[in-house]
């Protein structure tokens, strides 16, 4: 399974948000930067109803104005930024936080995100990043309080997939996994978005960089290109005919998942340190450090065509 990831893939096309308007806060102590960054994001998301403050008044407004997703431009206050991720985690585990990133505050991300940030976006990627991350995030939230009461008296669930590679499927699949934490209280609330996510770039990683075998490095060349090689290859032999095996196994002290591929397969041993500050920005990264901040475990086969994922119940 190759290790370049990238969270903008991990949205599936067919996948909309819900129809009604979704809410933004921005948060940013710099007035000229909010102002600047509101000008992206209301040309890049211009349904999205959106508002702004400062790091000093972010609780208060998240109180009053319960928005879906929370924007923290980290390097305008990295210690409010962290502290605003523990108290929405305790308070509002429903509301995404992703915290935007500029070179020099790297380590702050990898801090918010062990805390409880949902995801997070380099600032010079924000127009091209930030509608596929929201999209992610908020459609994991939406899926996952569909279902309430499920399996109440199991002892252990598990479930073994084989599937295409059709991102379609990625969010009932995650929706599912979500829904089984919840029902055997492996996975408290407030962590359930940020393993969707985790999960998500896995099935995503096995997809299109392990199966289809499309490099990350393509997008250098342009999303276009990298777009546009998957497309080629979910048609093209032999990429077409290779399948991802997911097999969950949860009981009510751990839960267990295998992501296989049908890929060549990669080194793990070349895997870089997606927590080092020179990789955070990088776009082979981020879904490794996401899925690492969550799970208490990842192995990779010595082939690196399949990953082990390990969450223990948090007491």
């Amino acid at each position: 399974m190759a290790a370049n990831l990238q969270p903008s893939l991990g949205v599936p096309t067919a996948m909309p948000l819900a129809q009604a308007p979704i809410s933004v806060l921005l948060v940013d102590a710099s007035p000229d930067e909010r102002a600047r960054l509101e000008a992206i994001l209301r040309t890049t998301l211009p349904q999205v109803v959106l508002s702004s403050t400062v790091p000093e008044q972010a609780e208060l407004a998240v109180h009053r104005d319960h928005p879906a997703a929370v924007l923290f431009d980290l390097a305008s206050s990295p210690q409010a930024g962290l502290s605003l991720v523990k108290v929405l985690r305790a308070t509002h585990p429903e509301i995404a936080v992703i915290v935007l990133t500029t070179p020099g505050n790297e380590t702050a991300a990898v801090t918010a995100i062990a805390h409880g940030a949902a995801s997070y976006i380099p600032k010079d990627m924000l127009a091209q990043d930030l509608w596929p991350t929201l999209q992610q995030v908020i459609n994991l939230k939406v899926e996952s309080l569909k279902h309430e009461k499920l399996f109440e008296h199991a002892q252990a669930v598990q479930r073994h997939f084989l599937i295409p590679n059709n991102r379609d499927l990625i969010g009932p699949l995650v929706s599912l996994l979500q829904e089984d934490l919840r029902q055997m209280s492996v996975c408290p609330p407030e962590d359930l978005i940020r393993f969707g996510v985790s999960i998500t770039e896995t099935l995503v990683n096995a997809m299109v960089h392990g199966n289809l075998e499309v490099s990350s490095g393509l997008i250098e060349e342009g999303y276009e290109v990298f777009h546009g090689m998957i497309s080629e290859r979910v048609k093209l032999l032999p990429y077409s005919a290779r399948r991802v095996t997911v097999i969950s196994s949860i009981t009510r002290e751990q839960a267990r998942f295998t992501v296989r591929d049908e890929g060549r397969g990669f080194d793990p041993g070349s895997l870089p340190d997606p927590t080092h500050p020179d990789n955070v920005g990088r776009a082979y990264g981020r879904g490794l450090l996401l899925i690492r901040s969550f799970m208490d475990e990842v192995h990779h086969n010595a082939r690196g065509n399949e990953i082990t994922m390990v969450k223990n119940r948090v007491v």
